[in-house]
């Protein structure tokens, strides 16, 4: 007689509450200062294992079109195939594979594609490579 033996998966998942959440954008400008601002819709899950942490992950999608700076003409510059390019680029895809995240993530831009920038007379560039992404997010059990 044999036996077959089952597995049980601990995993759990939790889906973000795109109406409690936000993802949020810091980047150099002039190398001096920095610009601050948001993508309003973000989507995604956490996938937690109960039995192995290090096996739970965080995906999330950031909606492009829904970058905002508080800057309407600095908007349209990033939405446009300068940076976003939001009518190709409809989502920002992304996961991290570190539970609990509780800080920062930082990310080089041009590693996306996203390379403009100008020079400035004074040297240096107008837009740092070096992004930060901080995800504010609550989940529901899906």
């Amino acid at each position: 007689m044999s036996t077959l033996a089952t597995t049980q998966t601990s995993a759990t998942t939790w889906n973000i509450d795109p109406v409690h959440s936000v993802a949020e954008f810091q980047v150099k400008h002039m190398m001096i200062s920095k610009v601050k601002g948001q993508f309003a819709k973000v989507t995604g899950a956490l996938t937690r294992d109960e039995s192995d942490l290090a096996k739970s992950r965080v995906e999330a999608s950031i909606e492009a079109a829904s970058i905002e700076t508080r800057e309407a003409q600095r908007d349209a510059h990033l939405k446009s195939a300068d940076f976003l390019h939001v009518e190709k680029r409809r989502r920002i895809p992304g996961a991290i594979p570190e539970l609990p995240c509780q800080r920062p993530q930082r990310i080089n831009r041009k590693a996306f594609g996203l390379t403009w920038n100008t020079a400035l007379e004074t040297g240096g560039i107008l837009v740092g490579e070096e992004v930060t992404i901080t995800l504010e997010v609550e989940f529901v059990k899906a």
